[in-house]
C-alpha cells in the first residue's frame, strides 16, 4: 500500500517534470530571441574561429605539421630594399632585374619557380626591360606568374574592349565537372551536396569569395604563356584572418551575342554566325538551337517580349581559373600539362582525376590551410633581427664603431631563435643575395658562398615574393599577425604536393550531436551527484576531456571539431540545471519540513512544532513586553462518539473541527494537534478578555454547525476549552499548559460545551447549548 510520504512524491513528480519542461521551453525561446536579435550566431562562429587559431597556434615543434624541403621563398625583405635602393632606385626595380633572376634560377637547376609579384601594366621608359621579362618568361618553361581578379571596374561588358582583354581570354581555363552520381543524386530532388554552392552541373554561383567580374591586367605578352598564368587571391575570414583559400576562382563576363551593325545568321555546319546571304528576310535566322532570332541576335518569342529583350545581344561567360599552388600540382603531376579534370565530388571534395589527391572543401568551395612552425613570438623577434641587420649596414659608412656592438646583439637574437624556436618552415633567402651572386658571376668573382647557395636551390620549388612591409602583402593567419602572402602561397603549393591528410571541419550535425551528448551528461551528473562541487567538477572534466580531444583530433586526424558552441551550451545548460534542481530541491526539502510538522490526520500543526512555537513565543513577548494567550480544546464525549460511529467517523469528525478552528481565528495565530481529541491555539499577543472571547466564539462556532460522519448524516459536536495568558498564568510552557488545562478541566466539569472559568471574577461561561456530539441527528 502506497505510504503518505510516497503519494505525496509522487504527486510532487509531474510538477517538476512541468517545471522542466516549462523552463526549458523559456529557455529555448529565450535562445532563439537571443540569436536572431543580437546576431550570437555571429559571435559564436567568430569564438570558433579564434578558438581555431589557438589549436593551430599549439601545432608547434614535434606537434607541427613537418614541411617539405623542397621549398625556397626568395623573398623581397626590407634589408634587399634598403640595399639596392642606390642602384635600382625605389620599388618596383627595372623588370630585367627579375628576368635575370629567371635565368640564374634555372642555370641553378630549380624544379620550379613562382612569383608572387605582379607585373601590372608596362612602365614608363622601360619598354626594353618589360620586354626583357616577357622573353624570359617565354624561354623558361617552368616559371609561373600570378595576377588578380577584383570587381573593381563592375560586370565587363565585353571582353575584346578591356585592356588586356584578347590575351587574358586565351589563357586556358580549368575544366571543372561533378561526378555523375552527384549528378543522379540531385536529380533525385535529394539534398545537394555539402558544398551548398554547386549545382548539378558542377557550377559554383553566387559565392562572394570567389566569384569575381574583373581581372587586374598584367602586360599582355606575359599572359600569352597561358598555361603558366595563375591566380593568387587570398581569401580572409570575416576577422580578416586567412584560415582557407580557395583553389580555382570563377570569373563572370557578358559579350554580345552577334554585332547588331548588319544581319547575321547561324551556320550551324561552320559552327559560327555568317553575314546574311542575299535572298533572305529579315528576322528569320536560326540559332544554334534552332531558335528563329532577329538581325540583333535575340531570340525571338512574340507571345513573351520581356523575354527576348532579356536575351538580347549579350551572353553571360562563367570560366573557372585555378589558384597558383592549384596550377603548379597540375603541372608537376603531367609533366607540364596542364590537362587534368578537376572532380567535385558527391562529399564536397575536389579530386584530380587519375590522381589519388583529393581536397576536402568548405562551403565556400576553399580549402582549409596546415600550418608549418610559426609563431607570433618567433616572428617578433625576426622583425628585430631584420631591424637590427638594416642598422648595421646604414652604420657600416658613417659610424663604424657600432658595427661591434650590433653584430653582438643581431648574436644573441639568432641564438635565442635557435634556442627557443623550431625552424622556420621554408628556408628563406634575401633577394639581395641573389642579386649580389648574380653581380659577382657576371664579373667572375663568384665566390664559395655564391656557389653553395646556387647549389642549394637545385631541384627545389622556388617562391618569389615581397615580404617588406613598405609593399603591403602582408597577411594575418592563425599562427602570425603579419605572415608574408608569398609564405602562404607556398603553404598552399605543400599542403597540396604532400598530400598527406588535410584539415577537415566536420559537419554540422556531428557538432550538434556531440554538443548535445555534452548537455547531457552535465545534466545528469548535476541532477545525480548530491554534492553541487562533485557535480561541477565533473563538469568540469567532462569539458576538459572533450577540448583535449578536439586538440588530439586537430593535430593528429586534421579535424576541426566545434568547441566554441558546447562550452557555451554546456555552460548554459549546467546553469539551467542548477536552477531547476535547487527549485526542486527546495521544493522537497518544503515538503519534508511540512510532513515534519504537521498532523497527518488534521492537516494541523503538530505537538513537536506546537512546543517549539510556545516557547519562540515566549522569547518573542519578553522581548517586546508583550502578551500572548494559549487555549487547549478538546471534543467532548469523543470517546463514546468512537464507539457509536465508528473510529472513521471520529477520524473525521477531527478533521472537521480542526478547519473550524482554523477558519475562527486569525492568520498569524497557531492551531495546533495536541495529542488524541485535544487541539491547542496560540493567540498571538491576546491578553486574558481576547483569550476568554475567543475561546467563547469558538466554541459557539463549533456547536453551530453539523458535520457529515456518513453518507446522508452529519452529527453536531461540542468543545470544552481552557485558557492561560502569558505571563499572567505562567511564564514557562508547562506552566501556561498546566494553567490551561485546569480550565479545560472546570469546563468539563461545568457541563462542556464552554470555556473553562480561569478563576472566580472570570466571566461566567455561556450555558451549554442543548445536545452534545451523539445526542441529535441532522442532515448534512
Amino acid at each position: 500500500m502506497e505510504t503518505p510520504k510516497e503519494s505525496r512524491a509522487g504527486a510532487d513528480r509531474p510538477f517538476n517534470q512541468l517545471l522542466a519542461v516549462v523552463l526549458a521551453v523559456i529557455f529555448a525561446v529565450a535562445v532563439v530571441f537571443a540569436i536572431n536579435y543580437f546576431h550570437l550566431d555571429s559571435l559564436i562562429e567568430d569564438l570558433e574561429l579564434k578558438t581555431y587559431d589557438m589549436r593551430a597556434f599549439l601545432q608547434k615543434g614535434p606537434l607541427a605539421h613537418q614541411p617539405s624541403e623542397n621549398i625556397v621563398i626568395v623573398q623581397f625583405d626590407d634589408v634587399t630594399l634598403n640595399t639596392f635602393e642606390d642602384e635600382f632606385g625605389t620599388w618596383p626595380w627595372p623588370r630585367n632585374v627579375h628576368a635575370d633572376m629567371m635565368g640564374w634560377f634555372n642555370d641553378a637547376g630549380a624544379r620550379m619557380v613562382a612569383y608572387d609579384i605582379m607585373f601590372v601594366s608596362r612602365q614608363k621608359g622601360s619598354h626594353e626591360q618589360d620586354q626583357q621579362l616577357i622573353d624570359a618568361f617565354r624561354r623558361y618553361p617552368n616559371v609561373y606568374i600570378g595576377m588578380n581578379f577584383d570587381n573593381n571596374y563592375g560586370l565587363l561588358k565585353d571582353m575584346r574592349k578591356a585592356p588586356g582583354a584578347e590575351a587574358f581570354r586565351s589563357i586556358q581555363p580549368l575544366s571543372i565537372s561533378i561526378e555523375n552520381q552527384l549528378a543522379r543524386h540531385n536529380e533525385s530532388g535529394l539534398l545537394r551536396p555539402r558544398v551548398l554552392n554547386l549545382d548539378a552541373s558542377g557550377q559554383f554561383f553566387e559565392n562572394p569569395g570567389m566569384t569575381y567580374n574583373n581581372f587586374r591586367g598584367i602586360l599582355p605578352g606575359l599572359l600569352a604563356q597561358k598555361q603558366r598564368i595563375a591566380f593568387v587571391n587570398h581569401s580572409r575570414d570575416k576577422d580578416g584572418v586567412s584560415r582557407s583559400n580557395p583553389l580555382f576562382f570563377r570569373l563572370e563576363w557578358e559579350e554580345p551575342l552577334i554585332s547588331a551593325a548588319r544581319p547575321f545568321r547561324f551556320d550551324a555546319a561552320a559552327g559560327a554566325w555568317k553575314d546574311q546571304e542575299a535572298g533572305e528576310q529579315r528576322g528569320k535566322w536560326l540559332d544554334a538551337k534552332n531558335e528563329w532570332i532577329n538581325a540583333q541576335g535575340c531570340r525571338m518569342q512574340p507571345q513573351n517580349p520581356a523575354k527576348t529583350i532579356a536575351r538580347c545581344q549579350k551572353t553571360l561567360h562563367t570560366d573557372y581559373y585555378p589558384y597558383m599552388g592549384l596550377r603548379m600540382l597540375l603541372d608537376l603531376k603531367n609533366a607540364g600539362k596542364s590537362t587534368s579534370r578537376i572532380v567535385l565530388t558527391r562529399n564536397g571534395e575536389l579530386r584530380i582525376d587519375g590522381s589519388s589527391l583529393t581536397v576536402p572543401l568548405d562551403a565556400d568551395g576553399a580549402m582549409l590551410l596546415k600550418w608549418y612552425n610559426m609563431s607570433i613570438e618567433q616572428e617578433a623577434i625576426e622583425v628585430s633581427l631584420k631591424q637590427m641587420e638594416e642598422a648595421r649596414l646604414a652604420m657600416a659608412v658613417e659610424h663604424p664603431g657600432d658595427v661591434p656592438q650590433i653584430k653582438a646583439v643581431e648574436e644573441q637574437l639568432r641564438s635565442q631563435l635557435q634556442r627557443d624556436f623550431p625552424p622556420k618552415p621554408y628556408a628563406e633567402i634575401s633577394a639581395w643575395r641573389i642579386l649580389k651572386a648574380m653581380k659577382d658571376e657576371r664579373s667572375g668573382g663568384l665566390t664559395a658562398a655564391d656557389k653553395d647557395l646556387k647549389n642549394s636551390l637545385k631541384n627545389k620549388v622556388i617562391f618569389v615574393g615581397t615580404t617588406a612591409v613598405a609593399t603591403y602583402d602582408i597577411k594575418t593567419t592563425p599562427i602570425a599577425q603579419a605572415m608574408p602572402g608569398v609564405v602562404i602561397q607556398a603553404t598552399v603549393f605543400d599542403n597540396l604536393q604532400q598530400n598527406a591528410g588535410f584539415m577537415r571541419r566536420i559537419d554540422d550535425i556531428y557538432n550538434i550531436l556531440l554538443m548535445l551528448a555534452l548537455c547531457a551528461i552535465s545534466a545528469t551528473a548535476i541532477f545525480r551527484l548530491r554534492s553541487a562541487l562533485a557535480a561541477s567538477m565533473v563538469v568540469a572534466v567532462l569539458l576538459a576531456l572533450y577540448l583535449g580531444a578536439a586538440v588530439l583530433a586537430f593535430q593528429k586526424l586534421n579535424l576541426w571539431i566545434n568547441t566554441a558552441a558546447p562550452l557555451i551550451a554546456v555552460t548554459v545548460v549546467t546553469m539551467l540545471t542548477y536552477m531547476i534542481k535547487y527549485v526542486s530541491k527546495n521544493r522537497a526539502y518544503e515538503r519534508t519540513y511540512v510532513m515534519a510538522t504537521t498532523d497527518a490526520m488534521t492537516g494541523l500543526k503538530n505537538h513537536r512544532f506546537f512546543q517549539e512555537h510556545l516557547r519562540e513565543s515566549i522569547q518573542f513577548s519578553n522581548r517586546f513586553n508583550s502578551k500572548f494567550s494559549l487555549l487547549l480544546i478538546d471534543i467532548d464525549h469523543f470517546k463514546k462518539f468512537n464507539d457509536s460511529f465508528g473510529h472513521q467517523a471520529g477520524d473525521e469528525v477531527l478533521r472537521a473541527v480542526a478547519r473550524k478552528l482554523k477558519t475562527s481565528v486569525r492568520s498569524n495565530d497557531l492551531v495546533a494537534r495536541y495529542g488524541g481529541e485535544e487541539m491547542a491555539i496560540v493567540l498571538d499577543k491576546a491578553n486574558e478578555r481576547e483569550a476568554l472571547e475567543v475561546g467563547a466564539k469558538i466554541v459557539r462556532a463549533v456547536a453551530e454547525e453539523a458535520y457529515p460522519i456518513a453518507a446522508g448524516v452529519s452529527k453536531h459536536v461540542t468543545i470544552s476549552v481552557g485558557a492561560a495568558t502569558y505571563p499572567t498564568h505562567g511564564k514557562t510552557p508547562a506552566e501556561l499548559i498546566e494553567f490551561s488545562d485546569q480550565g479545560l478541566y472546570r469546563a468539563k466539569e461545568s457541563g462542556r460545551n464552554r470555556v473553562g472559568a480561569q478563576y472566580d471574577a472570570d466571566m461566567p461561561p455561556k450555558e451549554a447549548d442543548s445536545g452534545s456530539a451523539g445526542d441529535s441527528h441532522k442532515p448534512a
